[in-house]
């Protein structure tokens, strides 16, 4: 049996998705993928809109991202940043609790270091499940490893393990939780120079695939930038999930060089014309100086819309289901918000997962 399967039945919910896995292989067809989403804010409190997409797309688990771990200069350590504060009344759904770890911690701490952060991850995630009385199946380290630092990550990884079954500290985490790492493209073309972590499951974050810069190709998704790294897919080790992406941002230039990311903003911010005029299909020139959003433009700065639309999810599902011959068992979309939300037709969550 495949470590996920093993590791989650100790929830009713993945029982349920147990035996239907069995039946539908029984029958000869492919159980559709289900529908999960990030939540990567450091209040949990949803609004109408978030609550709703939830319900009507009978969303199993939300994974939310508890803190960062950052290395400090000064304190020569690793700290952490950002603990989410959770709304009580907005727990609608089984929490899976993310924590973003920057490379560099890995570049700089030794192998006791690393044992001792472990000790303090797992410590915070407790507080923070005590705090609002979460029993978590799941967890998942977001890390963009290395070669270089591929081993002392992966030892975090083990030491996690161990202590999350030893329900240390009076922990929150159900029996035999489920560890998931994400997986960038690059370590998905390059195993042997990366590593495979040791970790229950992967989840592929199919985004963010370029430099954010002046050229006209999108660095959220590009098909083309893609498929450089699909062929690789399908002998990859580790069973897979699929993160995908239903943000945007602007880029903000000025004199050709960049001055800022416009987060959660995407084309229809920039389509009064009393502010800014179209130049091409994917960019606009501000026609004066002016305050938007909490930005500041100054006449002729530009801006660069990079966005996913409904329709670039055709070409991108038909390349991942031609390179990955196992079925995704959950697409994760990054990410909650209702800006982001507002983007998407009603029934888009639904029909992507089907096109699997």
């Amino acid at each position: 049996m495949h470590p996920f399967l093993s590791r989650s039945l100790s929830s009713f919910s993945f029982v349920l998705l147990f035996v239907a896995v069995v039946f539908s292989s029984c029958g000869g067809e492919k159980l559709k993928p289900f529908v999960s989403f990030y939540y990567w804010k450091s209040n949990y409190q949803l609004d109408s809109t978030e609550r709703k997409v939830l319900q009507e797309n009978n969303v199993q688990q939300l994974y939310v991202r508890y803190f960062d771990i950052v290395y400090d200069e000064t304190a020569k350590a690793a700290i952490p940043l950002a603990p989410v504060h959770f709304n009580k009344e907005d727990i609608l759904n089984p929490i899976v609790p993310v924590v973003f770890i920057k490379n560099k911690v890995f570049e700089e701490l030794d192998s006791v270091a690393i044992y001792n952060l472990v000790d303090k991850t797992v410590t915070m995630l407790n507080q923070i499940n005590k705090s609002v009385g979460i029993k978590s199946r799941a967890l998942q380290i977001d890390c963009d490893w290395t070669s270089s630092t591929a081993a002392k990550y992966f030892y975090f990884l083990k030491q996690l393990r161990e202590k999350l079954d030893a329900h240390e500290d009076g922990g929150t985490f159900a029996s035999l939780a489920m560890v998931s790492a994400t997986i960038r493209l690059h370590q998905i073309k390059y195993p042997e120079k990366a590593g495979i972590p040791p970790v229950d499951k992967g989840v592929l974050m199919f985004y963010n695939m370029g430099e954010i810069n002046n050229s006209e190709v999108n660095s959220i998704y590009d098909q083309q930038t893609s498929q450089k790294y699909l062929s690789s897919l399908s002998a990859y080790t580790l069973r897979l999930d699929i993160a995908l992406p239903i943000f945007a941002w602007g880029i903000h230039m000025r004199d050709g060089k960049i001055v800022e990311l416009l987060n959660k903003m995407d084309a229809r911010d920039f389509q009064n014309k009393e502010e800014f005029e179209q130049i091409s299909a994917n960019r606009y020139r501000a026609v004066s100086a002016f305050f938007k959003n909490g930005f500041y433009f100054q006449a002729g700065d530009e801006v660069k819309v990079e966005e996913v639309n409904e329709k670039d999810f055709t070409p991108m599902i038909a390349d991942l289901k031609k390179s990955y011959p196992n079925q995704f068992q959950q697409v994760i979309f990054y990410d909650l918000d209702s800006v982001n939300i507002s983007r998407y037709a009603k029934d888009f969550y639904q029909k992507t997962v089907a096109a699997f």
